[in-house]
């Protein structure tokens, strides 16, 4: 396994006042307390946000995870978490999607382990947190992550290396929430492999490079990600070679790739290799070698497929070694001059490009009398650095378009080009897949225009637009959320109208019925409620209630309730909203929206007994029906002969209570002289149930005693 970093103090380096060129010196603080530290890997989105990683030394010997942000005038140390207090722990790569989004790796060993892990830390745009990324090893964790690719917060590429005694590829994928590792395949024959840089240009589409050893041969390693699977892709072999090996690759799109490293020729010497890639082959471009012994790319990146840059360190046979940077035109790859901390050994690891007039690189230095490795970065400008400025379009309802104009000034005849990119909904650090990405050329200080985008769903959206730059100017943005970059897409109005049932008898069933209109594909649910009698604010307990789906604009009827208690109901309607309709409601009593529920009418059909001589009994039975859940009581009378009218006393009377539809005796009662009887039965009625009654002289409520 590689040691993340090797032992060296750190101090600021001047620049070398000799040193003539578009290549500058930056100073990097050391973070306070430690005695040195390194930078091996940075991602820039705008020429005034860069982030750098690397490692930084206690006097102690333990290492620890190092990142510095740059803020366009200095770099400023970041606190980064560790493991434990002692050990090795180091930070490799790192990519960037936002200011307020990256993600680094690397590895980390704690004190007397010596079996390295991997370690993933993530960038909120405050702090730094530690991602739990696995380790694969038959003996236990064995692996560490060199390098790392993101095209968006949800979709990052990781590779590096592991080792079960000899070392293997790994590749780990981040999906926004977890690491997990992704088999990689290796040339047969393998005594090892591994992996050092990598780049994606789509969550579906990475390539990565680095090394593999086959019989007889060390030799450059590419493996492309399809999106399901890597596969091993034919190097191209520089002919009288030893070895030959690539550290890093830089993609624009799934056919241009330019991947960087070095070879070795006779004895140990080395010189620098640079192989691109035109979807189908990798071939190799003739690079310069400034040095007379060892040179070497460590880190690539192209802003375009016609502008890249590599850098590395050449060595000139004496001390002190220096930086090497290299420039591709679009033809041909050409030196570039680099200043160097006076009486130090320097070296690039990783450098960002924006555009071929601007670059950031970092590395270390260390002092040729010994002492402990200092951070190093250098930033390439060759131009002037236009203001861009983004206005949005203004609000718009759902279903409307968007633009953005940008202003671009300040520059010296500026050409290239503007990329808008639209964030949404809701972003606030423009760290995802953007909704809408148009590029229009750049021909001179003016205004361009996006073009129209119709967003799919309602909330905030964030305008950014960035300047590519060109051989006489740097690029130049317009941050996330910079004034005047925000456009709000409102949510549509939807209608919300129902229609409850009629009037009904206790013990039948309402229901109510809302329509939703104006929306667009709504798709959550709506909320019915009913509340009782007396219950006009609609805030005790409700006596029903249902929750329907809804795909789309149309009625949905809520389902049906049985009511048993008469009085007046109130229904409320509620749709909540969604990403492109604003929530609509009925409220407690809106027209439609009341139901009476009136007392039953319940029928009494009585039946009194037969003729019978003097000295019998006679008896009424009531039946009662079509009452709900009745109560009260039936009252029987009995009137003497000659009553036709039953306005008389009565000369029997019985009050039954009753509890249920059913038939109900009066009781038995002896007449005490002969004639004609009549009977009458009345239903006193109750709160859910009207009265009813057998009127006098109704059929069969006659007796004769004879």
């Amino acid at each position: 396994m590689t040691s993340l970093v090797a032992l060296s103090v750190v101090v600021l380096w001047p620049a070398d006042p000799a040193a003539a060129s578009t290549w500058s010196l930056s100073a990097v603080p050391v973070p306070a307390g430690m005695a040195g530290a390194l930078l091996q890997g940075v991602s820039c989105t705008a020429t005034s946000v860069c982030t750098a990683v690397g490692t930084s030394y206690a006097s102690s010997g333990d290492q620890f995870p190092l990142a510095e942000g740059w803020d366009g005038t200095g770099w400023s140390v970041q606190s980064t978490p560790a493991f434990g207090n002692g050990g090795v722990t180091g930070l490799l790569g790192v990519s960037c999607v936002s200011a307020a989004w990256c993600m680094a790796v690397g590895g980390y060993d704690p004190v007397g382990s010596n079996v390295p892990s991997t370690l993933a830390e993530m960038w909120d745009g405050s702090d730094w947190v530690i991602v739990p990324s696995p380790s694969p090893g038959p003996g236990g964790p064995d692996a560490e992550l060199d390098s790392v690719s993101c095209v968006s917060a949800s979709a990052c590429m990781a590779i590096g290396d592991s080792n079960d005694g000899s070392f293997a590829g790994l590749a780990e994928q981040w999906d926004g929430s977890s690491w997990s590792v992704v088999p990689v395949p290796e040339p047969a024959g393998t005594s090892f492999a591994r992996l050092f840089g990598v780049s994606c240009t789509a969550a579906g589409d990475c390539t990565a490079v680095g090394v593999v050893n086959v019989p007889g041969e060390t030799l450059p390693l590419m493996e492309r990600w399809d999106g399901s699977a890597w596969s091993i892709e034919s190097a191209a072999v520089p002919s009288g070679t030893n070895e030959s090996s690539l550290k890093s690759v830089s993609c624009v799109a799934a056919s241009a790739c330019t991947a960087a490293g070095l070879e070795t020729v006779s004895g140990d010497a080395s010189l620098t290799l640079v192989e691109a890639w035109d979807g189908s082959a990798w071939s190799i471009e003739p690079t310069p070698n400034p040095g007379t012994a060892d040179d070497g790319f460590g880190g690539v990146s192209c802003a375009s497929g016609s502008v890249c840059t590599a850098v590395g360190a050449p060595a000139s046979g004496s001390t002190p070694e220096v930086t090497l940077a290299e420039g591709w035109d679009g033809t041909a790859w050409s030196a570039q001059s680099t200043p160097a901390p006076s009486n130090a050994t320097s070296d690039l690891f990783a450098t960002s490009c924006l555009a071929a007039s601007w670059c950031q690189a970092v590395g270390l230095s260390q002092l040729n009398s010994g002492g402990y490795e200092q951070p190093l970065a250098e930033i390439y400008s060759a131009g002037s650095t236009p203001s861009v400025s983004t206005l949005a379009s203004g609000g718009v309802p759902l279903g409307g378009q968007v633009s953005a104009t940008t202003t671009v000034s300040g520059g010296e005849a500026p050409s290239g080009s503007v990329t808008f990119r639209l964030y949404g909904p809701n972003d606030a650090s423009c760290s995802s897949v953007p909704v809408f990405t148009s590029t229009v050329p750049v021909s001179g200080d003016g205004s361009y225009g996006s073009g129209s985008f119709t967003p799919a769903t309602g909330e905030t959206y964030r305008w950014t637009a960035t300047y590519s730059g060109d051989q006489s100017n740097n690029p130049a943005s317009s941050g996330c959320g910079a004034k005047g970059g925000t456009v709000i897409v409102s949510r549509l109005n939807i209608g919300l109208a129902t229609s409850a049932s009629g009037t009904v008898p206790a013990g039948a069933q309402v229901s109510d019925t809302a329509s939703l209109s104006g929306g667009l594909s709504p798709s959550r649910w709506i909320r019915f409620r009913l509340y009782g009698p007396g219950d006009t604010t609609c805030s005790g307990a409700q006596v029903f209630t249902s929750r329907v789906p809804v795909s789309g604009d149309g009625s949905y009827p809520s389902g049906s309730a049985t009511l048993t208690v008469a009085g007046t109901y109130r229904w409320t309607a509620e749709y909540p909203g969604d990403l492109n309709n604003n929530a609509a409601s009925e409220g407690c009593g809106a027209t439609g929206e009341v139901v009476t529920v009136t007392k039953a009418t319940p029928a009494l059909d009585s039946t009194a007994s037969g003729s019978v001589p003097l000295g019998r009994k006679v008896e009424d039975v009531a039946a009662l029906s079509g009452a709900e859940k009745p109560t009260g009581s039936i009252t029987f009378n009995l009137y003497a002969p000659g009553d036709s009218g039953c306005t008389h006393p009565p000369v029997f009377t019985a009050t039954v209570t009753i509890n249920r539809n059913a038939s109900y005796s009066s009781g038995l009662f002896g007449p005490a002289k002969a004639g004609t009887y009549r009977f009458t039965a009345a239903y006193s009625g109750d709160a859910n149930n009207a009265p009813a009654s057998e009127a006098c002289g109704a059929t069969g409520e006659q007796v004769t005693i004879t």
